[in-house]
């Protein structure tokens, strides 16, 4: 392939999409028609995009939030779903398009001498679902700095209820393997991880009052902006798990 043919500029590959010229990667999907019946069945054929690195999993987490629920409903697989969530899956149809303009930086740090290499890992949870995002971050000698998403995982909550707390250590499990795994592939030391995790910071003082698991979002919010402004230079979208996403966010 010659990358520096225009036609030739973006390719598939493992079902993403690389633009050579940029050095981009970019998720393809394409929305279902308008009259497309919303069945279990259906759902669950559009809902699963290929995203091997999680770059767009706040988005895709939503349907299957979406498709839990209607496990939950006692839908059938091919039943026509009629209540208020196949309005809510409906417009996760039509911001499927969106995606293509969600485009990711291929190479993790610019030409020039690096000072300090760090995977930063975030980790997040609500009641519906929770998960964990790490970012490269690189200090460079001239004092500059750069932060890139590597990989991202997210999963539905049991549907056993269960407390903030709880979740987000089982958010902790997710973000400390992936920092792992990430790790024994850039070949980065251990001391060379930072992992940011609001529960393992607050949830000592909370064990046995799971009364209070509320105001501890509240208390890790707070804490999570703050730890941002202390990463000075960096730039790390944060996870949006305990809430709404869309591509274009």
């Amino acid at each position: 392939m010659n990358i520096r043919d225009s036609k030739d500029a973006v390719t598939t590959t493992l079902g993403l999409q690389w633009n050579s010229t940029e050095d981009i990667l970019a998720v393809p999907a394409t929305p279902p028609p308008l009259d497309y019946p919303i069945t279990k069945r259906n759902v669950l054929k559009i809902a699963t995009v290929f995203d091997p690195l999680g770059l767009v999993s706040p988005f895709i987490v939503q349907a299957k939030i979406m498709l839990q629920e209607l496990w939950n409903r006692g839908y059938d697989w091919d039943e026509e779903v009629q209540d208020e969530v196949a309005n809510r899956i409906q417009l996760w149809f039509l911001q499927l398009s969106s995606l293509a303009n969600v485009k990711i930086p291929c190479c993790l740090q610019n030409q020039q001498p690096v000072k300090l290499k760090e995977v930063v890992t975030f980790v997040d949870a609500s009641q519906q679902a929770y998960g964990a995002s790490s970012y490269f971050r690189i200090e460079y000698e001239d004092g500059t700095v750069t932060s890139r998403l590597i990989d991202s995982k997210s999963k539905v909550a049991p549907l056993t209820p269960m407390t903030i707390p709880r979740l987000e250590l089982m958010g902790a499990i997710v973000g400390l393997r992936l920092t792992q795994s990430i790790s024994r592939t850039l070949r980065l030391p251990i001391t060379a991880q930072l992992c940011i995790q609001t529960a393992l910071m607050y949830y000592s003082g909370f064990v046995g009052e799971e009364e209070t698991s509320v105001p501890l979002s509240e208390i890790a919010l707070e804490k999570y902006k703050l730890v941002l402004n202390q990463l000075s230079g960096s730039t790390f979208p944060p996870m949006k798990i305990q809430q709404t996403c869309v591509p274009e966010e």
